[in-house]
């Protein structure tokens, strides 16, 4: 080690060696520079603490910002683009599911109205079997009255529903059909007496 130079005390003109800079003539010491570098590299990992390392990362690109701003503005047309596509396709849900709605409520009121009309008829039918019950009824209580000779007395009738009745027409009895209740059209000939 004899032919190493002790500077640590040596003057170089104008320059002096120091442990914190002061102007810009000033030498640094060894172990300043390396806790700058070790500063600057922080906890970067292996493969990127140096410039050529970055620069390989950054497939040496001179133009990196236009080429990453490039990159965003496709991606942020293509976010655009997905979020309109996304917005009509919620739209015509949304107006399909309106459709389907009302689809229902028409059903109902057409389920509703039907219920309603079969109760209707049901309650026609009803009334028809009452009536015809009450025709038997009257059928067999002798509405014509037929003498113990077997005779009928002349217009005399047995109404059978509101549409039919039994005649007594002279010396034959006749159904008649009606289709109103008043004017009644020349019946079929059913006995002569």
């Amino acid at each position: 080690m004899s032919n190493l130079i002790n500077f640590a005390n040596a003057s170089f003109g104008s320059v002096s060696i120091q442990n914190e800079p002061v102007a810009n003539s000033d030498a640094v010491t060894v172990a300043y520079l390396q806790a700058k570098i070790d500063a600057l590299v922080a906890s970067a990992p292996g493969a990127l603490d140096t410039l050529n390392e970055i620069a390989l990362a950054l497939n040496n690109d001179p133009n990196l910002y236009s080429t990453l701003s490039g990159m965003i503005t496709t991606a942020s047309g293509a976010v655009t683009a997905e979020a309109s596509r996304a917005q009509a396709a919620e739209l015509a849900l949304s107006n399909r599911v309106g459709a389907n709605e009302a689809d229902i409520v028409t059903a109902n009121t057409g389920i509703v109205n039907e219920a309603g009309r079969a109760q209707g008829i049901e309650t026609g039918l009803d009334t028809r079997l009452v009536a015809a019950e009450a025709d038997v009824v009257s059928l067999q209580s002798g509405k014509l009255d037929i003498t113990e000779s077997g005779s009928v007395n002349i217009n005399e009738y047995c109404y059978i529903g509101s549409n039919w009745r039994l005649a007594s027409i002279g010396t034959s009895l006749e159904f008649q059909y009606s289709s109103d209740g008043v004017v009644w059209n020349v019946g079929i000939p059913f006995v002569s007496i």
